[in-house]
């Protein structure tokens, strides 16, 4: 069964990063698409528990960090699946059994895959920033003075 943003919750527990969508290291994304994985986790959970919307909400905690762990899978599954795709078709690529593949590959695919203009489009992904509570950066403050 190809796994889904769906089928990686059950209840409060999820899996992310290469757990979530191994890669090959061809376009080298795996690491920065787990950085990516835990900065937008903690944003997700931070909403779902933290905010003042999830504060005065009839639904369970336990239903808002399910709702968030959804929320997360589905919005990261098209940028990871689309990277782990395209790392896996130029390792696929790189190696050829036959010098009409070489060809191909040299001519044609790799210009195609790894050309300026999209070789490092994947690089310039942005997570936004990081939620940040007042109350305690406020008190972080006090007990480093």
């Amino acid at each position: 069964m190809k796994p889904t943003w769906e089928t990686q919750v059950a209840s409060n527990v999820t899996v992310c990063g290469d757990a979530s969508h191994p890669s090959t290291p061809n376009i080298g994304q795996g690491g920065a698409m787990a950085f990516e994985d835990a900065i937008i986790l903690a944003r997700k959970l931070h909403q779902a528990l933290r905010s003042k919307e999830s504060q005065i909400s009839k639904v369970s905690e336990s239903e808002r960090i399910h709702q968030a762990l959804l929320d997360f899978h589905r919005e990261r599954h098209g940028r990871t699946y689309a990277l782990t795709h395209k790392a896996y078709m130029i390792g696929l690529s790189a190696i050829p059994d036959t010098a009409i593949k070489c060809f191909i590959r040299d001519w044609f695919f790799i210009p195609r895959a790894v050309g300026r203009g999209n070789y490092l489009e994947p690089t310039l992904f942005d997570v936004g920033n990081l939620p940040i509570d007042k109350e305690e950066s406020h008190n972080e403050e006090e007990s480093h003075n």
